[in-house]
């Protein structure tokens, strides 16, 4: 996971594609929970700032649970902003 993210924010948009698809089922869920219309690509693009943003470095652990969840709490976060 730490590779495909740091590929994904060095521009590799195979790799940016394959974070998408491995989270679509998370932000589906998030996007099902909210009432307007194109949530899911609002998240879609909040997902990918994140992912541009990501500051590897931050991550002292850098297996992919720690990752993992570091992307659900900054999807979460998304959600909330959304919701507001």
């Amino acid at each position: 996971m730490f590779k495909t993210i740091k590929k994904a924010k060095n521009g590799d948009q195979d790799a940016l594609l394959f974070l998408i698809n491995k989270f679509k089922p998370l932000i589906k869920k998030y996007s099902r929970q909210l009432t307007y219309e194109e949530t899911e690509t609002d998240l879609v693009i909040c997902f990918i700032e994140k992912i541009k943003k990501f500051n590897l470095n931050k991550i002292k652990n850098k297996n992919d649970a720690m990752i993992i969840s570091y992307i659900h709490y900054f999807m979460e976060w998304s959600y909330s902003k959304y919701k507001k």
